[in-house]
């Protein structure tokens, strides 16, 4: 999105437009190197399927009319699965990762610790950010466009 991929600092999202919007906010720092990964699964990577869990709440209707638990994937990555995600290269000392905080709770928490333990490494700070309650980084453009006395 912005920036060079040589620094040690880099800001991840999953679109642009939050991506864009986060930087913006910061003033596009010269040492950021801002990107988006295109949807959760490629910031996250590909789980386990052993980790996958039963949602607390969230429910479907089979076919056949019967209720079960949603299917959340979990949070521990498939194993050997490298090159099925996002890659960060190892001279990066910081990663952000911008959390879409309009996204359902449960699974976006589970991604997201599948991205910390998928890119946990010595010399590797990975730090999520999270917008305000059920609004997403782009949301954040309008705020402030509109002004501090429209938030």
């Amino acid at each position: 999105v912005s920036g060079i991929p040589d620094v040690a600092r880099w800001v991840c999202g999953e679109g642009i437009e939050t991506v864009l919007s986060f930087a913006g906010r910061e003033g596009f720092r010269d040492d950021t190197f801002y990107l988006a990964a295109g949807d959760i699964g490629n910031m996250a990577g590909p789980a386990d399927s052993t980790s996958a869990f039963n949602h607390p709440t969230a429910k479907m209707t089979d076919t056949r009319g019967r209720t079960r638990a949603v299917r959340v994937q979990g949070p521990v990555p498939k194993p050997d699965s490298d090159g099925k995600a996002f890659p960060v290269l190892g001279h990066v000392a910081d990663l952000i990762i911008l959390v879409d905080g309009d996204s359902e709770p449960v699974a976006t928490a589970s991604a997201m610790a599948r991205v910390e333990a998928r890119l946990k490494r010595d010399g590797l700070a990975v730090d999520f950010q999270y917008p305000p309650a059920l609004s997403d980084w782009a949301d954040m453009i309008s705020a402030d466009a509109a002004g501090p006395d429209n938030d």
